[in-house]
């Protein structure tokens, strides 16, 4: 074996672990999107190196960097573990900026994995923590990602508002990357709340800015997104053009699934344009490449259109073949939607050849699958209303024992050096405690209750009503159409509304029943020793009061009125109380608005019909 002597002069001495470490993961963030499989292995040895040196801060950034590279590489569950590591390890740290980042990348993760509540949590937290530290980027990444979970909740309106508030931050930063990143997302969820037009605008002028900076793998994804918004406006020329392009790119990539989604995409543009055969050609071609890929989702698009190709030929011996196939995948990945748009061609496929047994069985699993699917988005829509509104009265908490903490250290420093005033401070002390926990129980707009007082009394208010066997209801109500009042009349009418409307509230009310704040526009009655017969005549009487309160005396011209959702019975815990009230609520505005409607779960406890209340 050959030995080559270290030289005194010039040589480069061989270099240590953490310069080794910091190497692989320059190296691993460079590759992450050309050559993942690359960027992994480097994030390995780094993150081997790390932990064998006992270095924790480079083995949390090894970590967060071989679990962004495993997550590209297609292994959520994996890289879910290891991005939790990295946010341990940055916790134990003592490193805000490294929890932000990681939070961020969890939230994608998680969301990739179908956790979206778990995903809106931690890209919530993620956000609290990069402005508590002033980090623009990673603020302008928690953003997108809330609007990427609001998108997939079908809450156009909530992910629009969270990508616009984004893209100023990213211009501001001069973050080209994100910037491109904000108007990809405008562009998708502009799609798919059917605006095909504004969506082109969005893509366009991302796709300017990827190109300049010569980044391959986001002009792929802005390229098929316009594809797709040409389609939606029946040009498949355009489109066909923009996934021949994509397409070109992406083979010098070696990217198989990218591949599959474009063909897709390219077959639905043939379609379009009436030409089956080459449609056919490259749905085949999409589901090759996906299954190779191991891209469950990407080969049961591809096997769902050759389904429905097959099926507009009238071939449903073909059409139940792919769709059959197609169905097994999407169970196996445990895809709904994907399932439920496959019964419904199935369905059609069996009538197509007189099989009518098996067409209504397979439309009314599409049926079932479809109602399953809009109530499980319903909850999680509530869901993630209240997760929001935790997560900012939890903030307000932590600040509020900050400002407590901050004065008592304040107060000891003064008490070592004036023993004398002693007394005084203490005295002065205690009353601005009381004041800051008066306020960590208020709304500071409304006056009212806030969410957090309001899951205290709710909690011990249900526990009685059991123990007791003693009547309980709760309201959810809102202001209807309160957005048109703000576009309207401005953010400070609104403001005067949601003052007025709390007064009317209390009035309407007995001192014993408990009005809150629940967020935005919405409110929340906790109504003790109240039938569910007599809640519903008290929330009757409030909705009247609203629609024919003297509202011109606020502003000229200005109506108000008010949907109320009503929940009452024994048996029921809080979330369960609150998610029926909230259902009835989501009735009242699905029938027309300004008006109550209710629902009593389970019988009423004993001798609660004798008890009739009156409001004070």
């Amino acid at each position: 074996m050959h030995h080559t002597e270290p030289s005194s002069l010039g040589s480069a001495l061989p270099p240590t672990a953490p310069e080794r470490t910091d190497e692989l993961l320059r190296r691993s963030a460079e590759l992450i999107f050309q050559q993942a499989h690359l960027a992994v292995a480097c994030a390995e040895e780094a993150l081997a190196l790390s932990r064998a040196a006992g270095d924790l801060p480079r083995t949390a950034l090894s970590a967060l960097r071989l679990g962004n590279a495993t997550s590209v590489s297609g292994d959520e569950a994996r890289a879910a573990t290891l991005v939790e590591e990295a946010l341990a390890l940055y916790r134990q740290l003592g490193d805000p900026s490294g929890e932000a980042g990681a939070l961020l990348s969890l939230s994608t993760i998680t969301r990739n994995l179908g956790q979206l509540l778990p995903g809106l949590q931690c890209a919530l937290q993620g956000l609290a923590a990069a402005r508590s530290q002033g980090l623009r980027s990673l603020e302008c990444g928690c953003l997108s990602n809330i609007g990427l979970v609001y998108t997939d909740l079908g809450d156009y309106q909530k992910a629009l508002e969270a990508f616009l508030d984004a893209l100023p931050i990213a211009r501001a930063a001069g973050a080209s990357e994100n910037e491109a990143l904000c108007l990809t997302n405008l562009g998708d969820v502009c799609s798919r709340a059917g605006q095909p037009k504004r969506a082109l605008e969005h893509y366009q002028a991302a796709l300017d800015i990827n190109r300049a900076m010569a980044d391959t793998h986001r002009q792929i994804d802005t390229l098929c997104g316009m594809g797709l918004a040409h389609l939606q406006l029946g040009q498949p020329v355009p489109a066909l053009r923009l996934f021949q392009e994509a397409l070109e790119m992406a083979a010098a990539a070696d990217d198989h699934k990218c591949d599959a989604r474009l063909l897709t995409g390219l077959g639905d543009a043939h379609v379009v344009q009436g030409q089956p055969e080459q449609a056919r050609a490259a749905y085949e071609q999409a589901q090759q490449l996906a299954a190779q890929a191991r891209a469950p989702q990407e080969e049961v698009a591809a096997l769902r259109q050759l389904g429905a190709l097959a099926l507009a030929q009238q071939d449903s011996a073909g059409a139940l073949e792919h769709l059959n196939r197609a169905l097994t995948l999407a169970a196996a990945c445990q895809a709904p939607r994907e399932q439920q748009e496959i019964y419904a061609l199935l369905s059609a496929a069996e009538r197509l050849r007189g099989h009518f047994e098996a067409a209504l069985a397979h439309y009314q699993q599409h049926h079932q699958l479809e109602r399953d699917l809009n109530s499980r988005q319903a909850l999680h829509r509530t869901q993630a209303l209240m997760l929001e509104v935790d997560i900012a009265q939890a903030r307000q908490a932590a600040e509020v024992q900050r400002q407590i903490n901050a004065r008592l250290t304040e107060v000891n420093e003064q008490l070592a050096t004036a023993n004398e005033q002693k007394a005084q401070l203490l005295a002065r002390l205690q009353e601005q405690a009381q004041h800051l926990v008066r306020l960590s129980q208020e709304d500071a707009l409304t006056g009212l209750a806030n969410r957090r007082h309001f899951n205290e009394q709710f909690e011990t208010e249900v526990q009685r009503a059991a123990r007791y066997l003693r009547p309980l209801s709760v309201v959810l109500l809102d202001i209807d159409h309160f957005k048109a009042v703000n576009d309207t009349y401005s953010h400070q009418v609104g403001d005067l509304v949601l003052r007025e409307l709390a007064g009317l509230l209390q009035a309407g009310c007995r001192q014993t029943d408990l009005v809150a704040r629940f967020g935005g526009e919405e409110f929340v009655l906790l109504l003790p020793e109240t039938p569910y017969a007599d809640a519903l005549v008290v929330c009757e009487r409030l909705r009247r009061c609203v629609e024919q309160h003297a509202w011109a005396a606020v502003q000229s011209g200005l109506q108000v009125t008010i949907s109320l959702g009503v929940a009452a019975g024994s048996g029921l815990n809080t979330s369960q109380l609150l998610a029926l009230a909230d259902s009835q609520l989501y009735q009242a505005k699905r029938s027309g608005r300004n008006r109550v409607c209710g629902e009593l779960a389970g019988p009423p406890p004993p001798g609660s019909g004798e008890n009739v209340r009156e409001a004070s």
